[in-house]
């Protein structure tokens, strides 16, 4: 029963009512040992993993067997780059959003070709249903204003400003200008790592990634790569310190 509430990514509460309905006969379990094993859950929630592919779900498959392994939470996401220059992280609540997302995906890229994703705002609005949007910021200018409008509206409910630290001068008044705008737009926004990798021993590869992407040697990269080793996952308790002085969000 654990390795199936580890699997499901679902509250005990579920399973419970599941045991109520008698649904774990296929399982050997009758309705009052699966409400025993059930009961016998740990009550903490399960640690939570967000992954976000750039512009595929190909990876989500493995992403799942692992969460499953190590009994973390998976929540499914892509980062769509759209050809207006906006960005923007989806995540799925359920389903059925899941296979719209897919299916826009397999058409866009199909009409752009091998390795490219010709996505519009329009083509995201008309399969965006169950999907959480979280815009991610780049200059606080005008720009910025219009798509969080845009977002609100097409969006309302489900639509968030990505805040993260880049260790770039002036950082702290960009955060400050970033939730002001948010805020006058009436859209939440939320911290987050802009992680590129898991371990901050894995900078390198992500270099040697970069002179891939850009077509350069390492010693040409330049500017090209990240100032800073710090684009990993981070403990929450870390995202708390780091954020702990910004705008409140």
């Amino acid at each position: 029963m654990e390795e199936l509430w580890r699997r499901a990514c679902v509250p005990a509460s579920a399973l419970e009512r599941l045991a109520e309905a008698d649904a774990y006969r296929a399982l050997g379990l009758d309705r009052r040992g699966a409400l025993w094993a059930i009961r016998g859950l740990a009550d903490e929630a399960l640690p939570l993993f967000v992954a976000a592919d750039r512009g595929t779900l190909a990876g989500i498959a493995r992403a799942h067997l692992r969460a499953g392994e190590t009994g973390v939470r998976l929540v499914v996401g892509c980062r769509l780059d759209l050809r207006d220059g906006t960005a923007l992280l989806v995540y799925l609540t359920d389903r059925a959003a899941y296979s719209r997302l897919c299916r826009l995906l397999t058409l866009r890229k199909g009409c752009a070709g091998k390795g490219g994703c010709d996505l519009g705002w329009q083509d995201l609005v008309e399969h965006g249903d169950g999907l959480l949007a979280v815009l991610v910021a780049g200059a606080a200018d005008a720009t910025l204003v219009a798509r969080l409008e845009r977002l609100r509206r097409d969006f309302h409910g489900r639509a968030y400003l990505a805040l993260a630290l880049h260790r770039r001068s002036g950082q702290a008044v960009r955060l400050r200008q970033l939730a002001d705008m948010a805020r006058a737009a009436r859209v939440p926004t939320v911290a987050t790592g802009d992680v590129l990798y898991h371990v901050p021993q894995r900078r390198m590869l992500q270099d040697v990634m970069t002179c891939i992407r850009e077509g350069v040697t390492i010693d040409r990269a330049g500017l090209l790569r990240e100032r800073h080793a710090d684009r990993h996952l981070k403990a929450p308790e870390e995202m708390g310190r780091l954020f702990a002085h910004r705008p409140r969000f």
